[in-house]
This record gives structure tokens, C-alpha cells and sequence, in this order.
């Protein structure tokens, strides 16, 4: 696959020398993070006070201000919490793509995928003033339905859906917020998706390339079987005014017809009619 590393890449370089100290329980201790904030934020909502997550989420004027806690603190932070069942597959989907991700890669690539993307998306906040986790899950999502695109997911909880299509949508989205958006959006958008061009770069571009390659190649098709259809029209038109008459049975095989009647009469004589 044109995902794989190559062990000569800088990367699997330094995989080789430091792919030791890869923290393997990252995805267990983010998912844990985001359930308690979660279950918080529900809880003190209800009660009727200000959610914990509004202590946690990324805001560059009160990190200015000295509450530099919050660059980190908001990656615990789920992108909703008033709904619990969303939570539960929320954070159910986001194990199933640490874990695998992590399993693919090893623990060492999969922390210096996440930490490019949690730079990435620390440039967003910076750049627009504020960041979630929007982006940096979605750059999860994407590498997670490259490697493993026929998957299916229930989308709306009971639609089987194919989880490429799902990111084929996410990126139209992308499209969409980068058409749309300021030019320091559209920078800080990039910017936080830096760790899926810099690990899929390969794949992506064969993959442009292949599409067009098809693409050509259903071109001519498309021409070779009109010009087929055209020389079959030509053919029949010179058989019409060639008037070629079709042979009966009985003319191309006399005898068996003689035969026929023959029977036929000697039945009329045994049956007396």
C-alpha cells in the first residue's frame, strides 16, 4: 500500500531508535479524559451549572491571560456532551480508531501522528482564537478509513454505510469550509490537517492518479464501443441491400420433408381417417 513506511524514511529512522518509548496507553488515557468531562458537563448541566468543560476548552485570551492549562486540557473535551447515547459511541468510535490505528502502526507512529495533529490544531486555535477537537479527531477519522475503507458503520445508528464514503464526505465538507472561510480559516484549517498529508501524502497522489488514469481509460472504452456499433450498422445496411433471402426448412432439407409426409400418410392409413 502506498501508506506503508519505508524503514529509510526519517520516520522509520526514528522508530527504530525511539520507537521504544511509545506510549501506548495514549488513546486510553484521552477516552478516559472525555468520559469523566463528559459525564460532568451532563451532570452539572442538569443541576443547572456552567458545564466543567468551559474550565477545560482551548480559548487563546484566557491562555493569554495565564490559564495555560488549557492548551492541553481541551483535547478531553468531547465534541458534545448533552446527549449521552451520542457520547457513548462517540467515545466507543474514537477507541476503535486509537486502538486501531495504534495496531497498524505501532504505539510510536500513532503518538507522532497525534502529536503533529495536536500541534496542527494548537496553530488553529492561535491563528482563529479558539480550537476543539473537531479537526484533530477528524484527521483520525481520515487515517482510519484509508487503511480501512470497507468498514461499515451505522450511519443515523441503524444505516450500514461503508466508512470510505463517509470520509469522501467529510472531505467535501473540508471543500466546502475552505471555499467558504476567511483566508486565516482556510490557513488554520491546513494547518490542522498537516499529519494526514504528511503520512498519506503517497496515497493521495497515487490516488489522484489512478482516478484520472480510470477515468481515461473509460474514455476509450466508451469510444472503442461506439466505433464497434458503428461498424455493426455498416454491416447491416450493406446486408439489406445485398437482399439476402433466408432459407426455409423444408427447402434445406427435402428429403426430411418428403420423409414427413410420407408418415404422415401411412398414419392416415393405419388409423383409417
Amino acid at each position: 500500500m502506498y501508506y506503508d513506511f519505508n524503514d529509510n524514511s526519517l520516520l522509520g529512522k526514528l522508530d527504530r531508535k525511539f520507537g521504544r518509548y511509545g506510549f501506548k496507553y495514549l488513546t486510553i488515557v484521552i477516552l478516559v479524559g472525555m468520559a469523566i468531562v463528559g459525564v460532568l458537563d451532563y451532570a452539572l448541566l442538569r443541576a443547572g451549572y456552567y458545564p466543567l468543560s468551559s474550565l477545560l476548552w482551548f480559548d487563546k485570551e484566557l491562555i493569554l491571560s495565564g490559564e495555560v492549562w488549557r492548551v492541553i486540557t481541551f483535547v478531553f473535551v468531547p465534541e458534545s456532551s448533552l446527549n449521552p447515547i451520542f457520547l457513548v459511541f462517540y467515545l466507543y468510535f474514537f477507541y476503535l480508531m486509537g486502538t486501531s490505528l495504534s495496531r497498524e502502526w505501532g504505539d510510536f507512529r500513532f503518538n507522532v501522528y497525534y502529536l503533529i495533529g495536536y500541534l496542527g490544531t494548537l496553530g488553529f486555535g492561535f491563528i482563529t482564537g479558539y480550537a476543539s477537537t473537531y479537526y484533530l479527531n477528524l484527521t483520525l477519522f481520515l487515517a482510519f478509513a484509508i487503511l480501512n475503507p470497507n468498514v461499515r458503520m451505522l450511519l443515523f445508528y441503524f444505516i450500514p454505510i461503508k466508512i470510505k464514503w463517509l470520509a469522501l464526505a467529510d472531505c467535501v465538507l473540508l471543500l466546502i469550509d475552505l471555499i467558504i472561510y476567511p483566508l486565516p480559516y482556510k490557513i488554520a484549517i491546513i494547518i490542522s490537517l498537516v499529519n494526514v498529508v504528511l503520512f498519506f501524502w503517497r496515497y493521495l497522489f497515487y490516488a489522484v492518479k489512478n482516478f484520472f488514469r480510470r477515468r481515461k481509460y473509460n474514455r476509450e472504452m466508451k469510444a472503442g464501443y461506439k466505433e464497434y456499433e458503428k461498424q455493426q450498422m455498416k454491416a447491416l445496411k450493406k446486408a439489406r441491400k445485398a437482399k439476402i433471402r433466408v432459407v426455409k426448412d423444408d427447402e434445406f432439407y427435402p428429403n426430411q420433408s418428403g420423409d414427413n409426409k410420407k408418415n404422415e400418410n401411412s398414419n392416415d392409413d393405419l388409423f383409417g381417417f
